[in-house]
């Protein structure tokens, strides 16, 4: 996300939040899946190896500038 809707600069997040909704075991591929709508970034991750599992729900990511 830092790379790909900040532009590698950190002081750009003003907010980050994100809901543990199921375990990640050790070795499984977290995919994330993300929405910007102007300053403002949708995201998820799911299970690559469990498709249907998101452990990572609801998150958000506010951007200043």
């Amino acid at each position: 996300m830092l790379s790909t809707l900040a532009a590698y600069q950190p002081e750009r997040i003003k907010q980050f939040d994100v809901r543990f909704s199921k375990p990640v075991f050790p070795g499984e591929t977290l995919v994330v899946e993300m929405w910007a709508d102007g300053g403002t970034i949708s995201w998820r991750a799911g299970v690559k190896e469990r498709p249907g599992i998101i452990a990572l729900n609801n998150g958000l990511c506010r951007l200043d500038g």
